[in-house]
């Protein structure tokens, strides 16, 4: 008995693939947090435990990224401007495929 219980401890498969699993998905919320430019859940809630407050945060947010396209954008034209040339254009297009709003 004590035997079998050592065993079903020390090489149980399925609890390991389980663990490798949940680890997974953590990285991977992890990756897409940082994609997207959102918080953890864990974090949302240490730092703002009401939503009016969260839903303020994301709107700044938002507004700061769409300033940033218009910076960007004056910046490529700026640009083109002194060299002449329309180089910036692909980074500026990958520029706003990064940032979702």
């Amino acid at each position: 008995m004590l035997l079998r219980l050592l065993f079903f401890f020390f090489f149980n498969k399925k609890k390991t693939v389980l663990i490798n699993k949940m680890k997974k998905n953590s990285k991977n919320k992890k990756n897409n947090n940082k994609r997207n430019g959102t918080l953890n859940v864990q974090h949302i809630y240490l730092l703002l435990p009401n939503e009016k407050e969260e839903e303020e945060q994301r709107m700044s947010r938002v507004e700061y990224k769409r300033n940033n396209i218009e910076r960007h954008k004056r910046w490529g034209e700026r640009r083109e401007k002194e060299l002449g040339k329309n180089i910036v254009l692909g980074r500026m297009i990958q520029y706003q495929k990064n940032i979702r709003n």
